[in-house]
């Protein structure tokens, strides 16, 4: 099956970063109580200046912005598709963005993150989410230097009530969230993690996991994901097959990660004491002793790494506004 992708230039661009180990990541925080976070999230989109620990931007125009220059003109290029339970405080986002500084052949100066989807940069999509999920109060990006002016100017124009705040990311994913928990409110004592390259996942998902963090007592973290579809194998370094795994005890852990948010401090603590770097931060959680439950709630929340994943991207976004003109249809709306 084939394709039409447009501007190569981008697309050379998002393929390069895609080889790299360019990722993003979102964290939202969250109290105890639903009902508070509703409330405060009112309160603070009416305050004029409201407190942050770093640049914040309240977004006052429902208009989104201009996003022209980052859309793909029509071409002909193709590719091929194969103790805080107690706490009543309100929620808190930080989506924080890592970039390398870019090997032979990548190109340092392009962010996955900003790449265009359907008529808006693909981590507008999760900063919207996050912002319609109940618990969240406040948002926090984390961005490299270089992608600061853009970024301010593509929140400034979304349609969001939270605050939203910039914090400065680090040299790798686990360090700028780590920079992300930093700039958490300390009245909030929850905390998720979002991927700024999953652009379908919705508030319900968010919410989910922050509820049910709230309710299972015993956890320190609950993340989303699915269990395995796929025969999986292991691989030796000559790629040979050593092993066939039950895949009934596999899942594929996607974001959010919700945790406790001393938790979660706590873990980062100690794996930047013995030098761990976790693929994700429910792996540095699990190896400081905690337990971490597991929801199976969106299939269809993928991350977008390889060009073809916009493709699937747009088709699924497609899908999903195809389907709500279809209920409300019904509803007579």
């Amino acid at each position: 099956m084939v394709f039409k992708i447009q501007e190569e230039t981008r697309l050379s661009s998002l393929r390069a970063a895609s080889a790299s180990s360019d990722t993003s990541a979102i964290i939202v925080a969250a109290g105890s109580s639903e009902r508070f976070n509703i409330e405060r999230r009112l309160q603070e989109s009416r305050a004029s200046e409201p407190a942050a620990p770093s640049a914040l931007f309240s977004p006052s125009s429902p208009a989104l912005p201009d996003f022209d220059h980052l859309k793909i003109p029509d071409c002909a290029d193709e590719i091929t598709a194969p103790g805080e339970e107690a706490s009543t405080q309100g929620a808190h986002q930080v989506a924080a963005s890592k970039y390398s500084e870019g090997d032979d052949g990548e190109d340092p100066s392009f962010s996955k993150t900003l790449a265009p989807l359907s008529g808006m940069p693909l981590i507008a999509w999760s900063v919207l989410a996050a912002d319609a999920a109940p618990s969240i109060a406040e948002i926090i990006l984390v961005v490299r230097g270089e992608d600061l002016a853009e970024v301010k100017r593509i929140v400034a124009g979304l349609p969001t009530v939270v605050p939203i705040v910039l914090a400065q990311g680090g040299k790798t994913r686990q360090e700028s969230v780590r920079h992300g928990l930093g700039a958490v409110n300390p009245l909030h004592h929850f905390v998720t993690i979002l991927d700024g390259a999953r652009p379908l996942v919705t508030s319900d998902t968010i919410e989910a996991t922050i509820r049910s963090l709230r309710l299972r007592k015993e956890l320190a973290g609950v993340v989303a994901g699915f269990p395995s579809v796929d025969t999986l194998k292991v691989v030796d370094s000559d790629d040979m097959v050593c092993g066939t795994p039950d895949r009934d005890r596999y899942w594929c852990i996607q974001t959010p990660q919700t945790f406790r948010k001393a938790d979660l401090r706590d873990a980062h603590t100690l794996a930047t004491s013995i030098g761990l770097e976790g693929t994700d931060d429910a792996s540095l959680v699990e190896n400081a002793g905690k337990s971490i439950g597991c929801l199976d709630l969106q299939r269809d929340n993928i991350k977008v790494t390889l060009p073809m994943d916009l493709v699937i991207a747009e088709a699924l976004l497609a899908s999903r506004k195809k389907n709500d003109r279809a209920q409300q249809s019904r509803r007579g709306l």
